[in-house]
């Protein structure tokens, strides 16, 4: 029972990590679009502007037209 519930736990931590570098994305997405326009926003320098390899990055989104899609979403209904 214990280690079920520590289970639980853990991916409810890893899933709040998850959520919160997605929001983290977004946000500096957003910022350089708002700094620069939009041509300013590649994957490589948000991967770069967030500190994280690539890959991480395409973890969270499968495309920059994704990455865009999610940008105006979350511009239009804040996270």
């Amino acid at each position: 029972m214990a280690d079920r519930k520590a289970q639980r736990t853990m991916r409810d931590i890893k899933e709040q990590f998850r959520l919160d570098r997605h929001r983290e994305f977004l946000r500096a997405a957003l910022d350089i679009v708002n700094a620069d326009g939009l041509p300013s926003l590649t994957m490589p320098g948000l991967a770069e502007a967030v500190d994280c390899g690539i890959g991480t990055l395409y973890e969270h989104f499968r495309s920059k037209d994704a990455l865009i899609e999610a940008v105006f979403r979350r511009r239009l209904d804040p996270i």
